[in-house]
């Protein structure tokens, strides 16, 4: 339900102060529709990590590391985190810096119109996927560790961002077949 566009519409102003209520679907087309939408949605988002990766291309480097260089060191994360090209107004969002080795390109822009609390779930990938050291209590978040340590993947940031696109995707996939549901009346 909260992904029907006219349900959010409707109630958009209730969400900033209330609990979301479900309101009974007008039959029984309509509630199996919501229902299957709603398997699939679960589905996809809590086997997100299962999902085929999209098939991201590449500006620069690739999957392979260079000659000369580790996997820990190709895939690794630096303290910039990963980016879009360009001038804060243009930036091109078809293309993501990913570190001075990897550039990804080919970033379908429908792939931005899955949002979560404001934000794209690829912008959320960029902004915590990086390394970060907390100011007040000095511990640092680093992608590459849990990446190397607990993945045994260095490239696992990279994968996980081709997956959150393929996840992107297939979530607006879903969504728009929920754009007949009506619940503006």
């Amino acid at each position: 339900m909260l992904h029907v566009p006219s349900y959010r519409e409707k109630y958009a102003a209730n969400f900033r102060k209330e609990l979301p209520r479900i309101p009974l679907p007008k039959d029984a087309d309509q509630f199996h529709l919501l229902a299957d939408a709603g398997r699939k949605l679960g589905e996809l988002h809590m086997d997100y990590e299962e999902v085929q990766e999209y098939p991201i291309s590449f500006e620069n480097g690739g999957w392979e590391p260079a000659n000369g260089i580790s996997p820990e060191g190709w895939f690794k994360l630096e303290d910039r985190p990963m980016r879009h090209p360009g001038k804060s107004k243009q930036k091109d969002r078809s293309k993501i810096i990913y570190n001075s080795h990897i550039a990804v390109e080919g970033i379908p822009e429908k792939a931005y119109d899955y949002m979560i609390n404001g934000k794209t779930a690829i912008a959320w990938v960029m902004e915590r996927q990086c390394v970060k050291t907390d100011k007040k209590s000095g511990i640092t978040n680093d992608a590459n560790r849990f990446a190397i340590e607990t993945m045994q993947d260095p490239a696992y940031p990279l994968r996980l961002l081709a997956k959150v696109i393929t996840v992107s995707l297939d979530t607006i996939k879903i969504v728009d077949t929920l754009r007949e549901v009506d619940f503006s009346g």
